[in-house]
């Protein structure tokens, strides 16, 4: 197996994985097919193409749908040194044109099916690309981009704010490779999902998770399919690396067959979201197999992995969601105090994550990343999350919600998660929301929206609802 490094650029690394494996399937999605041979040819004909149209002085926009061309053009930008920003073409072309400006985007790699988009997105400064016209069979002179180099540029959700734009750096990238290699085990055997949008961490890692170890990657496009055929494709597929966040593995597994059987999926890795008790109890009854074991754990667009936990067949489910659960490889967590001071173990804190291997900030945002992140003397950078977390005796790590979604009612500071968390324990409903509102009086009052588990109107379930919160309270 290749010895994965954090020192060498991430294009060698895969040109050179790329050539063991020859025909080899790299790529599979909706029929199309691509070997890791296949692959690597387009990969440098489109970064010749490339290496003509560009100053390499900006990062280079992807205006391609998921699949083969995406992957190999994402690779083109590594090849000849410039770092990338996907575009989701299913954005509104106001986030679209947000995160060109932000990143000072000026050369945009679109696909044929994207023309008219890429024309609306098309802005002074600004130059569009087909693909197809720039693919020339010659190899690219400029070098690949460096172990510490930004590879990629990824914006997060604008959850909380205004979208930001976050660097990343090829070593980064590689260690982030390394961590999920040593918690799963993969090999090139190994036939692995890209369900995840590739305008996310997810569909990011889970291209180079797969690329970097020789395996077989298969896109499912749950947008477009739905979830009712995921089941039967899995087995099609031979699939035996599942990722998603949870609701989409909630969704499918409560859609799957009682009678199909998943022999070959060996692991489920659910991120995004809590994975809740719920999801553990699809996973525990639908077909799959003994030996078959639910990854959860704590990540984000900055860091990367950061926790793990492994669920086993039978094992006790520990509370309402699963744990953030236990340390990684080169990331270390601390948990600190609103004066950023550390608490004791058992006690309450804001997450803060130090390592070498995550994000060197957000691009063009210096307020912002001066805010989060901080440079140590050894060489490390610590980035505080916004995630409150408790560490147990054990050293296992649970969530307890945001920093900033505490809300206060009547002097008692309240977790929403943990409301809404105590709601689906209840067999009755299928997913739930809290936020905070006002009453008749204009007092601060708790607003729980919720999808019954099952169809039709049930004027009592409200009422059954508040006495099974009533019967969790201590």
């Amino acid at each position: 197996m290749h010895k994965l490094s954090t020192k060498t650029p991430l294009f060698e690394q895969f040109e050179e994985i790329a050539l063991t494996q020859g025909d080899k399937v790299a790529v599979d999605s909706e029929g199309e097919s691509i070997s890791y041979r296949e692959l690597l040819g387009l990969s440098l004909e489109i970064a010749a193409g490339l290496e003509r149209a560009t100053t390499r002085e900006q990062p280079v926009g992807l205006l391609v749908e998921q699949g083969p061309l995406f992957i190999a053009s994402a690779l083109a930008c590594l090849r000849i040194g410039i770092p990338f920003v996907p575009l989701d073409p299913s954005y509104p072309s106001t986030r679209l044109d947000h995160m060109i400006k932000q990143s000072a985007t000026e050369v945009i790699l679109a696909s044929g099916t994207q023309a008219a988009l890429s024309s609306s997105v098309a802005g002074p400064g600004r130059t569009v690309k087909n693909i197809d016209d720039l693919r020339i069979e010659s190899a690219p002179k400029s070098l690949p981009t460096g172990a510490e180099d930004t590879a990629y540029i990824l914006f997060t959700s604008g959850s909380t704010a205004s979208p930001k734009g976050v660097m990343q750096s090829g070593k980064s990238v590689v260690h982030n490779v390394i961590r999920h290699s040593r918690n799963f085990h993969i090999t090139s055997e190994d036939r692995q999902t890209l369900l995840y949008p590739t305008s996310v961490y997810g569909g990011i890692r889970d291209i180079f998770n797969a690329l970097l170890h020789g395996c077989s990657i298969f896109h499912f496009g749950v947008r477009e399919k739905g979830y009712t055929d995921l089941g039967p494709w899995l087995r099609e597929k031979r699939i035996s690396i599942y990722c998603s966040v949870a609701s989409v593995f909630r969704h499918f597994a409560a859609s799957m067959p009682e009678d199909l059987a998943l022999d070959d999926l060996r692991l489920i890795k659910l991120g995004g979201e809590a994975t809740r008790r719920k999801d553990i109890d699809l996973f525990e009854s639908k077909g799959f197999r003994p030996d078959c074991v639910v990854f959860g754990g704590l990540a984000s667009t900055e860091t990367g992995m950061v926790r793990a936990y492994r669920h086993e067949k039978g094992q006790p489910y520990p509370g309402s969601a699963l744990p953030l659960g236990y340390p990684v490889d080169g990331v270390e967590v601390t948990l600190v105090d609103p004066q950023g001071q550390p608490v004791e173990r058992g006690e309450a804190g804001e997450i803060v994550v130090t390592s070498k291997y995550i994000s060197k900030g957000y691009i063009n945002m210096p307020g912002e990343t001066t805010e989060k992140f901080s440079a140590n003397p050894d060489g490390t950078i610590s980035y505080r999350m916004g995630d409150l977390a408790r560490e147990d005796e054990k050293g296992c790590l649970t969530h307890l919600g945001r920093a900033d979604s505490q809300i206060k009612i009547r002097g008692n500071r309240i977790e929403i998660s943990e409301v809404e968390a105590a709601i689906l324990t209840s067999p009755d409903v299928k997913d739930a929301a809290v936020n905070v509102g006002e009453n008749a009086t204009g007092e601060a009052m708790m607003l729980a929206y919720f999808i019954p588990a099952t169809e039709g109107t049930n004027p009592d379930l409200s009422l059954k609802l508040r006495d099974h919160l009533l019967s969790r309270v201590p």
